[in-house]
């Protein structure tokens, strides 16, 4: 066996031309499999992680009534007592942090033109540790716990002809049904690239909002938004936590607040699948080809090697180890090529918020980056071993089942006998 690997490295070494084609084409093939699949889970990951640090945290409580009658945007169905119930949920192993928001109707206008969005008064030091609205300020500053200011988009800004430091209105109706009407200055203005939010969100907090709201101070408020700890899955966390809170309130994941979304998404998943299996067939058709041909181009060196007296299995072995290592020596470069190239992609990122249209009702974010793992390495390497193999196995038994002398007339060979 080893000798047999030692003749196989030399035969490697000895035909460098060959070789170094057949192992940039088995290179090529698995760094595009290795790209291609961080780069898909990445497109999924980003805007799922996006929406959850933009807008839904990881779960949600409310009143149980609350969804029923969301359109309403009610404000008498309340998380009753939020410190209390914030202070009994962090005692749970699963959950990082919790924030309380009021969700409410508002007209904001700058005195002369009002336009409707929709408020949402935050907890503004609890609320930075789950949502990253901060990182998406273009002037002025986060809200101060306790202190009067509005947080606006940019495009409902610029609508408003409004600055950081301007002073904006606040038309509202309050819990019991009473319009009432504030002031605030605007402490500064955020573009998220999502449309939704840059033109219909204001964030306002907690304690100012409560007041004008008349929910009780800072101890009625509709959400109760929660950040998981690692490794936690939303999905299952919610319904473990339905047993620890008030008969009337319920816990449900992200996805039950981000469904618009999710359903534009997946409607992609699709298409991936059939550009993935294509991009994958068409690279597995080159290294076929690719291993197929080197093979064939060695009819009469195999014919030689047949007539000195080499068994056929100890020939199909030989080439077979050839392949071998071609596809590991091909799969060590693509490992350093493919994760240098999957680094930059998760770490660094992309950057897509000039490419995407301002339509585009998705939360890209800034930049993108891609999800790699190592079961893509893994997955990618043995694609190009297993092709690799599969390529030379069958020309290769084609072959050595031939009598020598064709061989060598194969290639027009000893034509003269």
């Amino acid at each position: 066996m080893f000798e047999l690997l030692r003749i196989a490295a030399r035969n490697v070494r000895r035909n460098r031309r060959r070789s170094v084609l057949n192992i940039l084409a088995l290179m090529m093939g698995m760094s595009i499999m290795i790209a291609s699949l961080g780069w898909v889970r990445g497109y999924f990951t980003t805007l799922y992680t996006g929406m959850m640090e933009l807008d839904t945290g990881q779960v949600q409580i409310l009143h149980g009534d609350y969804l029923t009658q969301e359109r309403r945007v009610p404000l008498d169905l309340l998380v009753e007592d939020y410190p209390a119930i914030r202070s009994s949920l962090l005692d749970h192993p699963a959950i990082r942090e919790v924030t309380g928001r009021i969700r409410y109707e508002v007209e904001v206008g700058n005195g002369r033109v009002y336009l409707p969005m929709t408020g949402r008064a935050v907890d503004p030091r609890r609320e930075q540790a789950i949502t990253t609205v901060q990182d998406f300020l273009v002037s002025g500053e986060y809200l101060r716990p306790g202190e009067p200011g509005v947080l606006i988009g940019a495009d409902a800004a610029q609508r408003l002809e409004l600055a950081a430091g301007d002073t904006v209105f606040l038309r509202v109706r309050d819990r019991y049904g009473a319009p009432n009407t504030t002031v605030h200055p605007v402490t500064g203005i955020f573009r998220m690239g999502y449309p939704l939010f840059d033109r219909n969100l204001v964030l306002t907090d907690l304690r100012e909002t409560a007041d004008f709201l008349r929910t009780g101070g800072p101890y009625g408020v509709t959400h109760l938004v929660l950040a998981l700890e690692a490794g936690f899955d939303p999905e299952k966390t919610a319904p473990a936590l339905q047993a620890h809170l008030p008969e009337e309130l319920a816990a449900y994941p992200w996805q039950r607040f981000a469904r618009t979304m999710i359903a534009a998404v997946e409607a992609d998943r699709g298409a991936f699948v059939l550009l993935m299996g294509i991009l994958f067939l068409l690279i597995l058709l080159g290294i076929l080809n690719s291993m197929s041909m080197a093979v064939q181009e060695r009819s009469r060196e195999i014919g030689t090697m047949r007539a000195i007296g080499l068994k056929k299995y100890q020939l199909l072995a030989l080439l077979l180890a050839e392949s071998v290592i071609l596809a590991i020596l091909a799969a060590a470069i693509a490992m350093v090529c493919g994760g240098a190239a999957a680094a930059y992609a998760q770490i660094v990122g992309f950057d897509v918020a000039g490419a995407m249209p301002e339509s585009l009702p998705i939360p890209f974010g800034d930049r993108f980056h891609g999800d790699y793992r190592p079961v893509d390495f893994l997955i990618s390497a043995g694609f190009g071993v297993i092709t690799a193999l599969v390529g030379t196995i069958l020309p290769a038994l084609r072959a050595v089942r031939m009598h020598p002398a064709d061989t060598l007339r194969a290639e027009g060979v000893g034509s003269h006998f």
